[in-house]
């Protein structure tokens, strides 16, 4: 049976929460298995992975305890920054560009039990308020206890400029107490490109280990003009709100 020959597979999602430091962040590296299945092997000897900042600022990510896991405890983030990711594997090298992207406050959560097509699911709804005098592009992630798999979602203000927006879950097993994680986060307009034609080619899959072979990344080997690893190098400022089932 013909195999696609292993790619490395990228997890550079650097995540600013509203309230912290943003110091401690985690990059992770895997190889792909054959036809980009949804299982990864761990890349635990990359020989370097740095980011950089404009002003030449170097932070290294380490591996630490678990296989394929690069960890920077000293991180600085800052709003419109631009940065630059550098890894080297197995003796090429890998790099990306991006702008740490702003993202507002989810205002509001709302929760209806009346939800879904038949009107008898919970439905659980984000609203957030667009950043205005700028286009805008968010990310929203919902994390449900029933399922391994987060729902996510990209959106854009292209119609919706300053005004209230929304996103939404519909869960039929939502039951009082449970917690859904809620997440919003602010994305380039690539990356809200490249992640809409990664949602759509792998609707039931995780799109962060399955990326369809079309949704071509921004981290480009440096030594084989044309290659490039699978994934994508970005960072967003995010909101998140762990919200509990009335």
């Amino acid at each position: 049976m013909e195999t696609a020959v292993p790619k490395l597979v990228v997890e550079a999602d650097i995540n600013w929460v509203k309230g912290t430091l943003g110091n401690h962040q985690v990059i992770r590296l895997s190889l792909s298995t054959p036809y980009y299945a949804s299982k990864a092997s761990p890349v635990a000897d990359a020989s370097s992975v740095t980011v950089k900042n404009s002003a030449g600022l170097v932070f290294n990510f380490v591996p630490k305890t678990v296989p394929g896991e690069y960890v920077c405890e000293d991180f600085d983030a800052r709003l419109g920054e631009n940065y630059e990711l550098n890894i080297t594997y197995k003796g090429e090298k890998y790099s990306a560009t991006e702008r740490l992207i702003e993202c507002p406050e989810i205002s509001k959560v709302i929760q209806n039990e009346d939800g879904g097509f038949a009107g008898d699911e919970m439905e659980v709804t984000m609203l957030y308020t667009d950043i205005p005098n700028t286009d805008n592009q968010y990310l929203t992630v919902f994390k449900s206890p029933y399922s391994p798999i987060p729902q996510l979602s990209v959106f854009e203000d292209k119609f919706y400029k300053g005004v209230q927006m929304s996103a939404s879950i519909v869960e039929e097993r939502l039951k009082r107490g449970d917690v859904v994680e809620i997440r919003l986060e602010g994305i380039s307009k690539p990356y809200f490109n490249y992640m809409r034609l990664s949602l759509q080619n792998v609707a039931g899959s995780n799109p962060f280990q399955a990326i369809a072979a079309n949704a071509k990344g921004n981290i480009y080997n440096k030594d084989v003009a044309g290659d490039y690893a699978l994934g994508y190098f970005r960072l967003s400022e995010t909101d998140v709100i762990n919200y509990v089932i009335q």
